[in-house]
């Protein structure tokens, strides 16, 4: 009883009364259906066909479909809701890090001879045929089965089971288990924390092209802080002590592991590299047959890649940089030049660019004030990616061709491509879309252009929705330094009327809230703030991705300063050039680190902004995870000024008016420890901040009806305050 009395005196807890506003429940009842259809598209080796996942029923279930070429017709191969669901506790954080909301089959492979499909569903592995659509159920007498990938010789599947690696061979069907030791805290062929939250690196297995070899990781957890995570939502509470890299404390310890098999019989030895300090294993590649591995130091500005031939290891090459090296996965092994393409940030005007290594040497290939995105297929005379040529906002589709040494870019449409290229570099899908206009999606043949209709997402009308004004913006600051904005407004104001403004943020590195392509949630949701008489203003302040690093990294061992500094400059200059815009009512929100922004936003750079709702955010960066914060921050040992000038904490006292946190409870990822310790000095400056908690949510805070609540409440507090 002490307890949930201490808890009601800390905690301000909200009205959970949502006022009636039938066109808000319209606007996010249309966002529910407004999702594509078609996602995670991926080519048969053959490139005849294309497998992509489907929510056809919108349920948040994805069922396997595919797509023929010849024929031009498409089909479900696998339903899901046929299977009974039950997902592994490691499925769920790999999700989570992967930030995927759907069940179903999340994941599948093609067979290399491309006649056979393989996806696991609730701890087991199927196989489906691509012609017949027979399944058959792999006779694998360990469970559960996770994360499976096929060798490229189409005899061996490795997969994990509690911890340990196994290989099923499928010729005799028979399961060799590589790794047997494997604890609660130890564990092999997964990706840790870190590696899959932060380094984009999500697996721990990886065959050799010629199927001889798979290389492994071993984890070991041992010594890391325990976090608990609580899980308050039954009769019977419940917690989890999460092994979390802290900043400044212990990371997991990786080991890679190879193993070479000689048929059923296999011979397993570490990796071992040559380094006294901390590091993080952050790519594997194959240099024809042979790894090729990306290490990386901890503070993340020494990148090592090392090639392992014939039980011995070399370095190839050694990246640095004064602040940080951005990873990224775009790789090529050129196999008749035995050449290597890659991208990298190292070049004179500090955008990422395409190199070639070869003969020893590196060389650039591209150059200019735009980045290269990713890799998209390699045809041996020409390489295709891409890339924000036109604009910092934009997504272009280019080919690079190693002959005449130019670019062109293939897509004319502005806006933002995603796209999916099939083996043999003869066709592509373009998935399309800009602010305006909804993802469309099309099949084009490279050679003569054509285009056929694979899908379009259409705009509905929502009654009472009225239409706005949206332009871009774009400003110099005093220092010379150019930034992009996106304003939406209502489109009738009366003269000399004044209006308020509300701020959307992210704000931290490797992200941008300004890219050209069509947001359901910027689209209805902002819009239906206009029709209520608010302007939204969104803007890529410093530190924020896509326009190389020289913009990126001045943030660099000092966050929470310059970021805000910017967003302050963008609203002064659209007040400027829009007078309607009231100063005095100037609103931010964000997510995570747009949740870090608005806490910095309402504390130390108080009283600009009047209103503030902060999703998930970090309160103090001794809170957060290694990867991520010490990249930016440098180790908390090396930079305590840093730390201490970055921390939200220590500006509460200058808290001025409506602050709402929402903050789900079993957060993983940015602990609710973040929001207590805000509120607890809150409490002790006297300080009021509305509460909003999320039990058993993590940092997504995923669910329908949660969804659709969060936002009310955001929505509430933005016209109730602002």
């Amino acid at each position: 009883m002490k307890k949930k009395s201490l808890f009601l005196i800390i905690f301000t807890i909200l009205s959970v009364n949502l006022y009636a506003d039938k066109l808000l429940d319209n606007v996010i009842s249309h966002l529910k259906g407004s999702k594509p259809r078609m996602m995670a598209f991926k080519w048969s080796p053959s490139s005849n066909y294309i497998g992509f996942l489907s929510d056809k029923d919108n349920n948040f279930i994805l069922d396997l479909w595919i797509y023929d070429l010849k024929t031009g017709k498409e089909r479900e191969l696998i339903n899901a809701s046929k299977f009974k669901i039950k997902e592994s506790e490691a499925e769920k954080q790999l999700k989570e890090r992967m930030r995927i909301g759907n069940s179903g089959i999340i994941f599948f492979h093609w067979f290399h001879n491309g006649d056979r499909i393989l996806f696991n569903l609730s701890g087991n592995i199927y196989t489906v045929e691509v012609k017949s659509g027979k399944i058959e159920k792999l006779p694998i007498n360990v469970k559960p089965v996770l994360f499976p990938i096929i060798s490229n010789n189409d005899t061996k599947i490795a997969f994990v089971s509690k911890g340990n690696v196994y290989v099923y061979l499928l010729n005799s069907k028979k399961t060799i288990q590589i790794t047997k030791d494997a604890s609660k805290d130890k564990y092999y062929g997964m990706a840790e924390f870190a590696a899959s939250e932060e380094l984009d690196r999500f697996s721990g297995l990886w065959f050799s092209p010629d199927g001889k070899k798979l290389l492994y990781t071993f984890v070991d957890e041992t010594k890391m802080d325990k976090y608990p995570i609580v899980i308050n939502t039954s009769l019977k509470p419940k917690y989890t002590l999460q092994n979390y890299p802290f900043a400044g404390g212990k990371n997991a310890v990786v080991k890679l592991f190879i193993a070479d098999f000689n048929g059923e019989k296999f011979e397993s030895k570490e990796i071992k590299f040559p380094l006294k300090k901390e590091y993080y294993l952050a790519r594997v590649y194959f240099y024809g047959n042979n790894p090729f591995i990306y290490i990386i130091n901890r503070k993340q500005n020494i990148l090592y890649k090392y090639l392992y031939k014939k039980d011995e290891l070399s370095l190839l090459s050694k990246e640095t940089s004064k602040d940080w090296i951005n990873l990224d996965s775009n790789y090529y092994y050129w196999k008749e030049k035995n050449a290597i393409l890659f991208t990298s940030e190292k070049t004179p005007s500090a955008y990422r660019h395409l190199f070639i290594f070869k003969n020893n040497r590196i060389e650039q290939l591209t150059k200019g004030e735009w980045e290269i995105k990713s890799f998209k297929g390699f045809d041996g005379e020409k390489l295709y990616f891409t890339a924000n040529i036109t604009h910092p906002n934009n997504v272009d589709f280019a080919v690079y061709n190693f002959k005449t040494k130019g670019i062109k870019v293939l897509t004319k449409k502005k806006g933002y491509h995603i796209i999916s290229m099939s083996p043999d570099c003869k066709y592509y899908i373009d998935t399309y879309s800009n602010r305006s206009t909804p993802f469309e999606k099309y099949l084009v043949n490279l050679k003569t252009g054509e285009k056929k209709l694979f899908e379009k997402t259409g705009i509905e009308k929502i009654e009472g929705l009225k239409p706005c004004k949206v332009e871009e913006v774009s400003f110099k600051n005093k220092e010379g330094i150019r930034f992009f904005g996106v304003l939406m407004y209502p489109e009738n104001i009366k003269k000399g009327g004044k209006i308020p403004l509300i701020v959307y943020t992210y704000g931290g590195p490797h992200a941008q809230v300004c890219t050209n392509f069509f947001n359901p949630w910027d689209y209805y949701w902002f819009r239906y703030f206009t029709t209520k008489g608010y302007a939204v203003f969104k803007m890529d302040n410093r530190g924020s991705a896509g326009r190389g690093h020289k913009f990126e990294s001045p943030i660099y061992r000092d966050m929470g300063d310059l970021e805000i500094k910017d967003q302050i400059e963008g609203v002064k200059y659209i007040v400027n050039k829009f007078p309607f815009i009231d100063i005095n009512r100037v609103g931010i929100w964000g997510w995570s680190y747009g949740g870090y922004m608005t806490l910095t936003a309402m504390t130390k750079f108080a009283p600009f902004f009047k209103v503030g709702v902060a999703v998930a955010p970090v309160s103090d960066w001794h809170l957060y995870d290694t990867a991520y914060t010490e990249r930016y921050m440098d180790l908390p040992q090396n930079n305590k000024e840093g730390y201490e000038k970055s921390s939200p904490l220590n500006y509460v006292e200058k808290l001025q008016g409506k602050l709402l946190i929402l903050h789900g409870v079993s957060d993983d990822n940015v602990h609710f420890q973040n929001t207590e310790l805000f509120l607890k000095k809150a409490i002790e400056n006297g300080k009021k901040v509305d509460l909003m908690v999320f039990p058993g949510k993590k940092h997504s805070i995923r669910g329908r009806k949660t969804r659709e609540y969060l936002f009310k409440r955001i929505t509430e507090y933005f016209l109730n305050n602002l």
